[in-house]
């Protein structure tokens, strides 16, 4: 869908005002999550604002979550499609990965080490589900994250 400026520089505001993570606007308006990412910074540069506080971009993040179905009867199960029940199936995956991550590494969120976690969310999920599958639910590149899976394979192969 092709959004007007206005609509690019109030999606940009809510962004940046942290209304919503460029995640969740992604998703909201159907866009990639670097579109949303440059109407923030269309919308900073418009207003001429400062750039966002780096340090909390890799706790966004780290702690970026998907809204599972609020109702958790089985009814509302019963209604969805089979691919539906997979990306619900799936999203719950990947928060309980995530979170299980942050339980064991509480420490400094830099951007490198989040981006770490998320590929080894992939990894260790990729025995479940279809790696493609995967890497669009978490906006993340597939080839990225191959690169990221020879490149761990040849340091173990050399450090082992």
């Amino acid at each position: 869908m092709k959004y007007t400026k206005e609509q690019r520089l109030d999606i940009g505001r809510r962004i940046y005002e942290g209304e919503i993570t460029r995640y969740q606007a992604a998703e909201l308006y159907d866009i990639g999550e670097e579109t949303a990412r440059s109407y923030m910074r269309m919308y900073r540069d418009v207003n001429q604002l400062p750039p966002k506080n780096q340090s909390n971009k890799a706790h966004l993040a780290a702690t970026r979550q998907f809204d599972l179905p609020k109702t958790q009867n089985l009814e509302s199960y019963e209604n969805m499609t089979k691919k539906e029940l997979i990306q619900v199936l799936m999203k719950a995956r990947i928060n309980e990965a995530r979170l299980k991550r942050k339980l064991e590494s509480e420490g400094g969120w830099l951007d490198y080490f989040v981006q770490q976690q998320e590929y080894q969310v992939i990894l260790e999920l990729s025995v479940e589900f279809p790696v493609k599958l995967l890497c669009e639910t978490m906006n993340i590149n597939r080839s990225s994250f191959y690169y990221w899976k020879k490149k761990t394979v040849h340091q173990m192969d050399t450090d082992g």
